[in-house]
């Protein structure tokens, strides 16, 4: 068994989808009820506004305000909606190949691209613990212990994503599992086993990258992969 990080294969650190702020007072709200609610939200969820980016924003002088490059339809399947964290937006064609595979596994809540076009973000409602779910002897994992309430009871909410990451998972947990996220969380890490990535390719879905975190690579690979860079590195100059 593999399980892969779920990332975006974009070609700009910008290029993705922002939700349009100008027209919601209680985005916040969205935002938590998005990230944190452990239930579904399908039934109350309205579609969103979205905005392109294809590059950093910026602040026009005369305006005042903050200037967005021209929308524009999806490159791809598989898009970034940056301004929700963790969101990945799916076309409509990824969503009608993915949602038999996924049926009560996450939820597709519809995002506005323009007038009668819709993407939409996907949320992940199966979530393991991470002491559940791993071998915590086995796995190298640096917790982030942000408040001293946090501290004290050593309860972080949080991995730190600065640091190397090793996990060892329970095989046997991960039984017809496609997707899911863990608790405490690595960022906004989405984790996806082998058939959800064979359903992905099969069907030529473009826009995802899949990065390989277990099992772990073998130490003296990652050494030699460090040699290898420094000795290219050095030839260069």
């Amino acid at each position: 068994m593999n399980v892969f990080c779920f990332k975006l294969d974009l070609d700009s650190e910008y290029k993705g989808y922002h939700i349009n702020y100008e027209k919601y007072e209680d985005l916040e709200v969205v935002e938590d009820a998005f990230l944190f609610d452990p239930k579904p939200i399908k039934s109350c969820w309205q579609p969103l506004d979205l905005k392109w980016i294809d590059e950093k924003p910026y602040y026009d002088d005369d305006s005042d305000e903050l200037v967005y490059p021209t929308p524009e339809t999806l490159e791809g399947d598989i898009s970034k909606c940056w301004t929700l964290s963790g969101g990945i937006l799916f076309s409509k064609h990824a969503v009608t190949v993915l949602e038999p595979h996924l049926q009560n596994k996450v939820e597709f809540l519809p995002m506005r691209l323009q007038q009668n076009e819709f993407l939409y973000v996907m949320r992940v409602l199966t979530t393991f613990n991470l002491e559940y779910i791993l071998d915590m002897d086995k796995s190298i994992i640096k917790w982030e212990l942000q408040t001293q309430r946090e501290k004290e009871l050593r309860k972080p909410k949080y991995i730190d994503s600065s640091a190397r990451f090793v996990p060892y998972f329970h095989e046997d947990m991960l039984n017809d599992v496609l997707i899911f996220k863990t608790e405490p969380r690595r960022l906004f890490d989405i984790y996806v086993t082998d058939d959800f990535v064979d359903i992905v390719n099969k069907n030529k879905l473009t826009g995802a990258k899949f990065d390989k975190i277990y099992p772990p690579p073998d130490p003296n690979d990652i050494r030699r992969a460090a040699y290898e860079k420094a000795m290219r590195k050095r030839k260069k100059k």
